[in-house]
């Protein structure tokens, strides 16, 4: 294997780097997080005739593979999966989705050629599945060089990552060579199939998104039942008007709360959730909140709802799928900043459905987006505006019908979507990573 000249210079500048990598994964994940980072007593590598490992960033890209996972899990009982993600958070919401025992999450090693050799070693992974864009060159090399069949899911370049690998030939070699390394290339969308290609995948192909598939587990009876007893929504005396705002970024809240100012003139009990998509900016946004003169509780602090509270701050993990059940009418961030969204179909895959509203940045959810306006009613809207989505929220709630209507659509918009994708998906990554055949 020939390795270009850049990621060479890569290997090496990484290995010189290796102390103060080192130290980063300590600061960032204190003992445990520098021991998985560095592989240092790792866990006993579990005695199964299969192990795949997937990886991903953070939590949405992880969360997206668990349909894989179950599927592989499903079909052969002496199999194992091995999940790494970047993110401290990825591991928490992971551990909420009671995988079992035959399901191992930690970070991933830092990308550094002894340490990555280390974590080969002792893993031996059967095969490999990188979600979205996680092409580490010596995570990449390491497996390719052990034989371990490589694919890339859900593959997707955003155009900064390209023009950052395009900067220098350099560069644009090595990434030509990352992709061709893959055994199987599914992209994200038709578009980013064709993009894929022109980079250096030449069998990158489009089935569909890993994440119109259901992730999560639903929200449990008792649970959404508790929220409503907890909020007031599912008061028949005096039921109240409640909307979610989910998935929130810095610079979305203050249009949310300006939203909600206006809807509060029109309905003056219309409670809001607000579930930002970092938790641990929760305290920021309630001090803004209050600031700005509301009643506001948190739920990470227990707090009581009151009928005078107007903003509940949901800065929880692992609780979107309870709030897109209880609310059923939701605005999703990362689209009134140029973040390019995130998924709405999260919304609307909970049993009831959820009627959905995103701003205009839509960039990563094009064809999600498109497939759920063209229901009738559309089960996605667009706003740009506070003003606009004031107008949108208060159009639904005062009419249950419409909304409830818009919620079935969204539902089964999503279940058509779904259908027979995993098999789709299945088929494509069967051969290339000998994935396991059912075995009881």
């Amino acid at each position: 294997m020939r390795v270009p000249l850049g990621l060479q210079c890569y290997s090496l500048a990484a290995q010189a780097l290796q102390p103060l990598l080192g130290v980063v994964a300590w600061r960032r994940g204190g003992s445990a997080g520098w021991k998985e980072a560095m592989v240092r007593s790792p866990p006993p590598r579990p005695s199964c005739s299969y192990l795949l490992w997937v990886h991903g960033a953070s939590v949405g890209e992880t969360m997206s593979s668990l349909p894989i996972v179950r599927a592989v899990l499903q079909r052969d009982v002496a199999s194992a999966v091995l999940i790494t993600t970047s993110t401290e958070t990825a591991v928490q919401r992971l551990g909420l989705e009671r995988l079992g025992p035959r399901v191992i999450v930690q970070r991933r090693p830092i990308d550094c050629p002894r340490v990555v050799g280390r974590f080969l070693a002792h893993w031996r992974p059967s095969a490999l599945v990188l979600l979205e864009s996680e092409l580490w060159p010596c995570l990449l090399l390491h497996a390719k060089r052990r034989g371990v069949p490589i694919a890339l899911a859900n593959g997707r370049l955003s155009t900064a990552t390209v023009a950052r690998w395009s900067a220098a030939k350099a560069s644009r070699d090595g990434l030509r060579f990352l992709l061709s390394l893959c055994d199987a290339t599914l992209a994200q969308s038709p578009a980013m199939a064709s993009r894929l290609q022109a980079l250096g995948a030449p069998h990158a192909e489009y089935v569909g998104d890993l994440k119109q598939l259901r992730s999560a587990q639903p929200p449990r009876a008792a649970d959404v039942c508790a929220l409503r007893a907890t909020i007031g929504s599912g008061s028949a005396d005096a039921p109240r008007g409640v909307w979610l705002a989910a998935s929130t970024h810095e610079g979305e809240e203050a249009v949310v709360l300006e939203a909600h100012a206006m809807l509060r003139r029109l309905l003056p009990d219309a409670l809001l959730l607000l579930a930002p998509r970092h938790r641990e900016r929760g305290d920021a946004i309630v001090r803004e909140a209050v600031g700005r003169g509301w009643c506001v509780a948190q739920r990470s602090k227990h707090e009581n709802v009151h009928r005078s509270t107007s903003i509940y701050v949901c800065d929880t993990l692992g609780e979107l799928p309870l709030l897109y059940e209880v609310a059923g009418l939701a605005f999703v961030g990362g689209s009134l900043v140029p973040l390019g969204g995130h998924n709405l179909l999260e919304g609307a895959q909970v049993p009831s459905g959820c009627a959905l509203l995103h701003g205009p940045h839509i960039e990563n959810i094009k064809m999600s987006c498109a497939h759920l306006a063209e229901t009738r009613p559309p089960a996605a809207r667009c706003v740009h505006n506070a003003r606009e989505l004031t107008h949108a929220v208060h159009e639904l709630l005062v009419c249950p019908r419409t909304l409830n209507a818009t919620r079935r659509a969204a539902s089964q918009a999503a279940t058509v979507l779904e259908h027979g994708l995993l098999t789709k998906i299945w088929s494509r990554l069967e051969s290339p990573l000998a994935l396991p055949s059912c075995r009881y």
